[in-house]
C-alpha cells in the first residue's frame, strides 16, 4: 500500500516466470529488494553549425534482485539450467511482471520480456543468518501490461 504522496517497495510484487513455471518471488516468498536500469545508446548527431541533435535509442534492460532463500527454487532453476547448458541444449528465456499499487489505488504492470538470468551470488550460509541470494538479469525488452 502507497505511504502517503509516495511509493515504498512493498508497493511492488514481482512474478517470475521460467521454463521450470513459476517462481513465486513476492515478499512474503523472499525478495527483499529489485531494482532495474533501461539500457540506452546516445547519438550525438551535431551538425555543421555545432548544434547538436542528442537522440536514445533503447537497447533492453538490466536489473538484479536480492532474495532471502525460503526454498529450492532458485537453486533449481540455476542447476537446471546449467546442466541444459552442458547437454548442449539452448538456454531458454523468461519474463518477469513487475505490478505496482500507484499512489492513487490504481495499479501498473510492466513486463521484462526475453530475460536471461544470471546468480551472481548462491548465498552466504553462517549461523542463525537468513541466506540471501543475488540474481542478475538482462531484458531485451519492458513493455507495459496495464
Amino acid at each position: 500500500m502507497p505511504a502517503s504522496a509516495y511509493n515504498v517497495g512493498a508497493d511492488a510484487v514481482f512474478t517470475l516466470f521460467t521454463s521450470a513455471g513459476i517462481i513465486d518471488t513476492d515478499a512474503s516468498a523472499g525478495v527483499t529488494s529489485f531494482k532495474a536500469k533501461q539500457l540506452t545508446t546516445l547519438i550525438k548527431d551535431i551538425r555543421i553549425n555545432g548544434q547538436m541533435y542528442p537522440a536514445h535509442l533503447p537497447e533492453g534492460w538490466e536489473g538484479s534482485f536480492i532474495y532471502t532463500r525460503v526454498d529450492s527454487a532458485l537453486d533449481d532453476y540455476f542447476a537446471d539450467l546449467e546442466a541444459s547448458y552442458y547437454q548442449g541444449n539452448d538456454l531458454p528465456t523468461g519474463t518477469i511482471t513487475q505490478t505496482i499499487t500507484n499512489v492513487d489505488g490504481t495499479i501498473s504492470e510492466y513486463r521484462f520480456e526475453d530475460l536471461a538470468l544470471m546468480l551472481d551470488d548462491a548465498g552466504n550460509y553462517e549461523g542463525n543468518k537468513e541466506v540471501k541470494m543475488g540474481i542478475s538479469f538482462v531484458a531485451g525488452r519492458r513493455i507495459k501490461v496495464l
